[in-house]
């Protein structure tokens, strides 16, 4: 057996030691190398700090390996952005640097400060109040009041004056609250009831519809600038040639029946494409009858235009007739009337969520308004006469 004079190992007679193949560095195969400037050092003479964005992977040995010194840490100043809340809790506003949910937002707040509308420290936060609770968001809850139930009641809205609010509806274990904030064109604005709950004893709803003269109105604008839009398009086509003009003229009709028999509940969709089949019948009614005229001067008569005259003229009025029918389903509005009675007697309706008690034009109900009207008398009652565990009963569904 003989050994290696490079290494020392153990190497047969006959054979050639492996570090010939592959040299150790000088030193030796475990020392660093001679020309090494930094030492290994037996304790890491850098730590790094705590929380430092540097510090390795939680893999990595450390201190560093026998002959990798770790470098040393850059003297870089580093702090923490401020400790913003994000999204903002309650009615906390975004801060200055995100800009209030975006550019076009903070540009909108910075003219409204600038022109004096509204109030400054209120213009950069939700109008609505989406997404908080009436009590202890948005108003001091008294000593001990438990929020039980919130219901987001009715959009409340007047069209003529631009203003609109969003209203809901909270039961404590001490309070019924409805707070309806909101904006005008003047800036922000707010609605509030509150009432004793121990004083209430029974609720008076109704949700239905009823007519909206604003919305008759601009349906019927609506309806007589497509119609009108509709007819000259109509009537130029014809300066190519008149069987271009009749073919348009039905596509047209046929076209403008289809969206109200697949779109659901957008009653403006529907009245304006019914507006453009209105309007596109009466010039094919008027090329026939010219056509007829001219017809009846020849040998063969009048006798077939005269039967598409009938039909034409059928058609347009089951199209005025479906057009008058889009315009009630326009103008007929969702309604909804809340009104919560008390014990006394002395008020009528101490909270009254009606287009009379609360000042504007529409109370419209939302997704959760039915609910609402199933919950709100078996809340208020169970809070009544179980006390804490008709609190616990609600909490808990």
């Amino acid at each position: 057996m003989a050994f290696c004079g490079k290494c020392g190992k153990h190497v047969e007679e006959g054979f050639a030691c492996s570090c010939s193949a592959n040299p150790p560095p000088p030193g030796g195969p475990h020392q660093p190398p001679t020309d090494n400037p930094y030492p290994p050092p037996t304790s890491n003479p850098y730590p790094p700090p705590s929380g430092s964005p540097f510090s390795p992977p939680a893999n990595t040995p450390y201190p560093p390996p026998t002959g990798i010194p770790y470098p040393p840490q850059a003297n870089i100043p580093f702090s923490s952005p401020p400790n913003y809340p994000y999204p903002p809790q309650g009615n906390a506003p975004y801060p200055p640097s995100m800009g209030g949910g975006g550019s076009a937002q903070g540009f909108i707040e910075s003219m409204k400060n600038r022109m004096g509308i509204g109030d400054p420290e209120r213009n950069a936060t939700d109008c609505y109040e989406r997404g908080t609770r009436i009590v202890p968001d948005n108003i001091s809850p008294t000593e001990g009041e438990i929020p039980v139930k919130q219901y987001n009641l009715a959009v409340l809205r007047t069209i003529f004056k631009l203003e609109r609010a969003e209203g809901r509806m909270q039961i404590t274990n001490k309070r019924v609250l409805f707070r309806a904030p909101g904006r005008a064109i003047s800036g922000r604005t707010t609605l509030q009831h509150e009432y004793a709950i121990d004083e209430i004893s029974g609720i008076e709803a109704k949700r239905s519809f009823r007519f909206s003269l604003a919305h008759f109105l601009f349906g019927y604008l609506i309806i007589s600038l497509f119609y009108a839009l509709a007819n000259m398009l109509v009537m130029f086509s014809a300066s190519e040639t008149v069987t271009v003009a009749v073919i348009l003229g039905i596509l047209l009709w046929l076209g403008g029946l289809v969206p109200f028999f697949l779109v659901r509940k957008k009653f403006l969709l529907k009245l304006l494409p019914l507006s453009v089949s209105l309007g596109s019948l009466y010039p094919v009614r008027l090329f026939n009858s010219v056509a007829a005229m001219n017809a009846r001067r020849g040998p063969d008569g009048s006798g077939l235009y005269d039967f598409l005259d009938v039909v034409i003229l059928i058609l347009i009025l089951a199209t005025a007739i479906t057009v008058l029918f889009g315009l009630f389903l326009f103008f007929m509005r969702p309604s909804l009337v809340i009104k919560i009675k008390n014990k006394s007697g002395l008020t009528d309706s101490p909270i009254d969520i009606s287009p009379w008690g609360v000042i504007f034009r529409e109370v419209m109900p939302t997704d959760e308004s039915e609910r609402a009207i199933r919950e709100l008398g078996a809340v208020i009652n169970d809070i009544q006469k179980l006390g804490d565990h008709g609190v616990q009963k609600w909490l808990s569904k």
